[in-house]
């Protein structure tokens, strides 16, 4: 039997509860459960309570504990015509998140819908409008219209999301020439599509994108949960796993002063070869294994193969595989003509469009390990120069539970607030700088790195 009220989450109210209110007649069992189904998915993934409401909404005091969604099915126009609409209807003046919303669909659509096994995409959709996605990015001032009114060339600029997008989308990242604008937005479909939705054509059948695709299964990605984290909401939401921490593969020889040691060796104190402070000790080394079907359904974890020679002079001297958001530096004018220095670091997924340096698609499995030392440095893994760990935020996030709290023995002034790591090299942060860059060195055949005769004459004589 239809309900006329629904409340998801815990019964205590403790975490996030979305209270459904369910207008009309034209309700069922059926169409309800899409509005159940989509109300505790979200009240898993969104965790933090928000601030209580108590006031008067046009109809009396009311008390809502985070958001009420008003849901209605009723006779608009009949099939093909307007689908519905729904959005936030009331907003906290404190943190712009809503405290009410409304879902209004066309009971013919919703027909088709259910019978085309498509109608919880959609109720899920909309009641992430709801939630402040899209319909709240310009209030919080999170996307950028870079063309006109008419042409426009929207970009969605929330730190956590881009974030997912040079990481969950690292091969459409690559390829985007704007990447450093932000993530696409939907430019088509005029008010209600255009602006509030991820770009179709670029991500095709995410949850978010401004057209239902009912030819595959739509899914929801880590990269609209980081959205729903940057409008204000306490989220499950982690950066990427191993994409944005410094690895290097198991079997990677690095420089020491005993010689080349495979990186799965080292251990905490052994000493290492450094670009800068000569030789320094390892503080820790941690590790993850990722299996065949993790790497077969999450593209952004493969890594990145660099043959022999592919940076320079017989840099590396032997095939060296590192995660995708490993940098490696770059030490050439053309960096000096761009960023006003000569050595940079890049991530090793940007240097694909060099020869020799390729998505290493064919692991069965992989294993990526970290090393980390007192302060971010420049070390030798198989002859080329690369880095070791950066405590970055976003890296600090990547890693387990388990090895945060480790590091944090070791280096508790990670906690501070105001903490702020120093990079060994400069970072660029701008996708169309770096692919210049690596453009340019494609080009014109120029080596990113170049040894001198004594760093030569070590790593032969090791």
């Amino acid at each position: 039997m239809a309900v006329t009220e629904y409340t998801s989450g815990s019964e205590d109210e403790s975490g996030f509860n979305i209270e459904i209110v369910f207008e009309g007649d034209l309700w069922t069992d059926e169409n309800q459960q899409a509005f159940i189904d989509a109300a505790e998915y979200l009240s898993t993934v969104i965790i933090g309570d928000v601030t209580d409401f108590r006031g008067n909404l046009g109809d009396g005091i009311v008390e809502i504990d985070d958001i009420q969604i008003t849901a209605e099915i009723s006779e608009i126009d009949g099939v093909g015509g307007t689908l519905g609409s729904a959005g936030p209807t009331y907003i906290r003046t404190d943190t712009s998140l809503p405290i009410s919303g409304s879902m209004e669909f066309d009971t013919d659509d919703v027909d088709d819908l259910i019978a085309d096994d498509d109608w919880y995409d959609v109720v899920l959709h909309e009641m992430i409008h709801v939630l402040g996605f899209g319909t709240l990015w310009e209030t919080l001032d999170l996307i950028t219209n870079y063309g006109t009114d008419d042409d426009p060339d929207y970009r969605y600029t929330g730190e956590n999301a881009l974030y997912e997008y040079e990481t969950e989308f690292a091969d459409i990242y690559s390829e985007d020439e704007d990447s450093d604008l932000g993530v696409p937005v939907e430019n088509d479909g005029g008010d209600g599509t255009a602006g509030g939705h991820w770009d179709d054509d670029t991500f095709d059948n995410e949850i978010m994108t401004g057209y239902l695709n009912t030819d595959s299964d739509n899914y929801v990605s880590n990269m609209t949960i980081a959205a729903l984290e940057d409008l204000g909401y306490e989220t499950t939401y982690t950066a990427s796993e191993v994409t944005t921490t410094v690895c290097f593969c198991r079997g990677s020889l690095i420089f020491t002063p005993e010689g080349m040691i495979r990186v799965e060796d080292l251990t905490e104190g052994d000493m290492v070869w450094t670009k800068d402070r000569g030789i320094q000790p390892v503080r820790w080394v941690g590790s993850k294994r990722f299996t065949q079907n993790e790497l077969q359904n999450n593209s952004h974890l493969r890594p990145i193969r660099i043959q022999p020679g592919a940076l320079g002079d017989m840099i590396p001297i032997m095939e060296l595989t590192v995660s995708p958001q490993h940098r490696m530096l770059v030490d050439s004018e053309i960096a000096q003509r761009i960023f006003k220095t000569k050595e940079v670091l890049v991530p090793a997924v940007k240097l694909v469009e060099l020869d020799g340096v390729e998505i290493a698609n064919d692991h069965s499995d992989v294993e990526y390990y970290h090393i980390l030392f007192d302060q971010h440095e420049v070390i030798l893994a198989n002859g080329a120069w690369s880095e070791a760990l950066y405590t970055g935020k976003h890296a600090m996030e990547s890693l387990s539970e388990e090895a945060r709290q480790e590091i944090l023995t070791i280096f508790p002034e990670i906690c501070e607030p105001d903490f702020c790591p120093l990079p060994a090299r400069m970072i660029p942060d701008r996708g169309k700088e770096i692919k210049a860059l690596i453009a340019r060195h494609a080009k014109n055949h120029k080596p990113l790195q170049l040894h001198t005769e004594s760093e030569f004459l070590q790593i032969f004589t090791n």
